[in-house]
């Protein structure tokens, strides 16, 4: 499990082996823009209001009481997702299928770049998603699978946009961290094998932890469709839109977006500082 910081300024205050926090956007300039707008288009659709309210973290005060990788378990969680995020209970039908056995010809599901995990679709007049429970032991990797899934039934299901639109995973995505469930998919956007876990480091300059753990025996999987400066930069204009500096759910961040995220709001603050 990875190590929180425990003082409450940590995105502001330097480390001991950082003369200063650096203040340059860590994305390019095109994501940086499509970013910014799709926030701001994301809080015209569901209501700056929404960007208001209490963050979902990890932790066992979320997960149904002594999760187990149950049918009954896995839908309790579908359900206090669809809490947060604002999908009517009942909405809904939730399927869930072995991706290991998943026949190759059927058609590809969402999610994971190497494998199918989820999948939002409609027939008629219903709306379902299907789950892949081989990845249900691991309830946070859970519920950011199923966080994506209804962040399409509010877009696509909601006819805020079309399944064809350019960038529209990208956006689902981004709609996760508007409507509150970004911690969970930003952290399973880049998960470590078992023999991995354990321990984690804040990485320094250019550094990740994809790089540091991505080599020899250490082995990840990405899932999603941001990178983990997409991230950083999405969190700290949800923070603008809160009007935080040092919100105290961005512990509950892995510590590579921990540092995406300070180095995001130190450019925000330098920017504000010559304009």
């Amino acid at each position: 499990m990875a190590s929180t910081p425990k003082d409450k300024d940590f995105l502001t205050q330097p480390r001991p082996w950082q003369k200063q926090i650096e203040d340059t956007c860590p994305v390019d300039g095109e994501r940086k823009v499509w970013i910014e707008d799709r926030m701001l288009w994301l809080s015209d659709q569901f209501g700056a209001k929404i960007a208001q309210r209490e963050l979902a973290v990890p932790g066992p005060a979320f997960y149904p009481k002594g999760y187990r990788a149950t049918p009954e378990a896995i839908r309790e969680l579908v359900r206090r997702v669809e809490v947060v995020m604002g999908v009517e209970p009942g909405r809904i039908t939730v399927q869930l299928f072995d991706g290991s056995q998943e026949d190759k010809s059927e058609p590809k599901r969402h999610f994971d770049k190497t494998r199918a995990v989820g999948h939002y679709w409609r027939s008629g007049g219903d709306e379902y998603i299907d789950i892949d429970v081989t990845k249900a032991d691991d309830p946070a990797v859970l519920t950011a699978i199923i966080a994506h899934e209804l962040a399409h039934a509010r877009l696509i299901g909601e006819g805020r946009c079309s399944p064809s639109s350019a960038k529209n995973e990208e956006l689902t995505d981004l709609a996760t961290v508007f409507l509150r469930m970004g911690i969970f998919v930003a952290n399973a956007s880049i998960t470590f094998q078992p023999t991995t876990r354990g321990w984690s480091a804040e990485p320094l300059g250019e550094l990740s932890e994809r790089a540091l753990l991505g080599s020899g025996d250490f082995r990840y999987s990405h899932l999603g469709y941001l990178d983990e400066p997409e991230y950083g930069y999405a969190f700290a204009c949800l923070c603008g839109l809160r009007r935080e500096q040092d919100p105290a759910w961005a512990v509950h961040l892995d510590p590579t977006l921990r540092v995406l995220l300070r180095r995001s709001l130190a450019y925000f603050k330098k920017i504000a500082q010559t304009s």
